[in-house]
Order: C-alpha cells, then structure tokens, then sequence
C-alpha cells in the first residue's frame, strides 16, 4: 500500500506491462459482500434473473454501442456476479481511448443508474478481477468456463448442504 493525497490505497491489480486499450480479457464483476442482487438459481437448476439481472445482460449486449471498438461475444449474469469475454480491437487511427477500464466502469455505470432509478437496493464490490486472454485455447477455455457457470454454482450449492 502506498500513500496518496495523505491517504493509503491500494496499488492496482492490473499488469504493469500490458496498457489495456486492446485485447481480449475474462473478467469477473462481483456485488457487494456477493448479495444475489440479479436473481436465483431455482431448484429446477435453472438461472433466474430479476429486472436488474435482466438489465445487467442488456448492458452487456450493449457494449459496442458505447464502445465502438469492444465487444462482448460471451458473457454471465449469475445472481451475485458476472462473468465475461470482452475484446477490444486497436483503433485505426491509433488514438484508441477504450480500455478494459472504461468499459467495465460503463457496464457498472449502466446497471447502477438503472437500480436507482428503479429503488432498488444495489452494490458493486469495489474493483474487478480480469485476466489477459492470450490465445485461442485460453479463449475457448474461458468460454466454455461461461457456459458452465450455472451447473458450477448448482454443484457447490449441492456439495455444501
């Protein structure tokens, strides 16, 4: 931890070596203290989400309307996190201003402005965890990762009774 402004913060958890304006990233978004703000898994094993979750999957699928150059081929909403694959391509001119960041900030921003101005009672937990998708194996590992998310989330459930 170091000191800013007279305050401690913590340092970024970001590779120091790679900027993040293009690429393709895994990230995983949490709520606060992991409150299933977006739905439920139902006892059928199916994924249910609330109006919120439903907003989180619209924003996801809007992207690249913010941001021309990122897209989200592959993406989660489960009731207290959200996985996803997003790309950013390099901007022709070379000036390019997204960055894995920006975008994540916008998607937080989307689903945040929608919670309030519906009352409802909603949290991001501070920060998000992403990892630099190297290849088309890491690629096709984190997709598969995606859409296994929901038979994961069961089997703990089940595991832990």
């Amino acid at each position: 931890m170091t000191l800013f402004n007279g305050k401690f913060r913590v340092e970024t958890t970001r590779a120091k070596w790679h900027d993040y304006h293009c690429g393709n990233y895994f990230v995983t978004i949490c709520t606060q203290n992991r409150v299933n703000y977006f739905g439920e898994i139902t006892t059928d094993n199916e994924l249910y989400l609330n109006a919120l979750g439903q907003h989180a999957e619209q924003c996801w699928k809007e992207v690249g309307c913010h941001f021309p150059l990122a897209q989200v081929p592959q993406f989660i909403v489960m009731p207290n996190h959200t996985h996803a694959v997003v790309m950013i391509s390099e901007s022709e001119s070379g000036d390019n201003k997204t960055t894995l960041s920006s975008v994540v900030k916008g998607f937080k921003i989307g689903v945040t402005k929608f919670a309030k101005e519906n009352n409802i009672g909603f949290e991001w937990q501070a920060r998000f965890h992403d990892r630099i998708i190297r290849n088309e194996i890491e690629l096709k590992h984190y997709a598969m990762y995606i859409q296994g998310n929901v038979s994961k989330w069961v089997f703990k459930r089940d595991y832990m009774r």
